[in-house]
């Protein structure tokens, strides 16, 4: 990818997030007080280090990494969502315990100033949520092209050997290097009957993130067995049906398309 890859990234894009995420430390109005047991309604509480996590994805997506980038933002907006959602019970809560008869009870005008506040909230950060979206959706854009843009020269065989290397602790890291990843397979068990989607397929590369290895299935043993041959030692893997489904369930099984011209 060229060096002014980055232009590919609206800058401006950071800047929304920053300032809509911002907006939410206060609330529109002011904060809410007189609420039984000294509670006190304000803006959002544990949204200050955003803003410089998004300065530093803004720095990254800026050298290229759009990948750092990318998983930055999403944290971030993880942590947002969460930081809403708490907030929102809290208020709810507050508001639900005043309509009720009791020490707790507040005035009708109390009542209406907390649903206020939750509804000035929503229209503040729905915009807050929508700039994490349109980012997210702009890294993941970038990141797409120029995954697809680098080229390996490497041949499988040399990938093989390069892992091979690792013996059984290879990390995420390194797979992702050398893999696109695709989507974590699922199980589905009815009585004796096992489903695994997307199906397994013959000569496939597959990742045990528990295991920490690269398997390449080579279809089922005479008794149904599914068979992987390890990559990093050409050994086939002692696994049953069972255990495979253990496996899915428990660590997860991806598969891989090797990034190779």
């Amino acid at each position: 990818m060229s060096a002014n890859s980055s232009l590919e990234i609206d800058m401006a894009l950071f800047l929304n997030v920053i300032t809509s995420v911002q907006r939410t430390a206060n609330l529109r109005g002011g904060e809410i007080q007189g609420l039984p047991n000294a509670q006190v309604i304000r803006g959002l509480s544990g949204v200050g280090s955003i803003p410089s996590a998004i300065n530093e994805a803004k720095v990254s997506a800026e050298q290229n990494d759009f990948k750092k980038a990318l998983d930055t933002v999403r944290l971030q907006s993880n942590a947002f969502e969460s930081i809403v959602s708490r907030w929102v019970a809290d208020v709810s809560r507050i508001a639900s315990q005043g309509r009720m008869p009791g020490r707790n009870q507040m005035s009708m005008q109390k009542i209406q100033e907390v649903t206020s506040a939750r509804t000035n909230m929503q229209q503040a950060t729905s915009p807050a949520s929508r700039a994490f979206q349109n980012l997210i959706q702009a890294l993941e854009q970038a990141y797409t092209i120029q995954s697809r843009e680098k080229k390996l020269v490497l041949t499988p065989e040399q990938i093989k050997e390069h892992l091979s290397q690792h013996g059984n602790a290879i990390l995420e890291e390194i797979v992702r290097e050398h893999f696109d990843m695709g989507d974590k397979l699922s199980v589905t068990v009815d009585g004796l009957s096992v489903k695994i989607r997307p199906r397994l397929e013959k000569g496939a590369y597959y990742y045990f993130p528990k295991k920490r290895l690269i398997a390449v299935y080579i279809g089922p043993s005479d008794q149904k067995n599914p068979h992987f041959v390890d990559l990093s030692n050409d050994q086939v893997l002692d696994i049953t049906t069972s255990q495979l489904v253990d496996t899915i369930q428990r660590g997860g099984l991806w598969p891989l398309t090797l990034k190779c011209t």
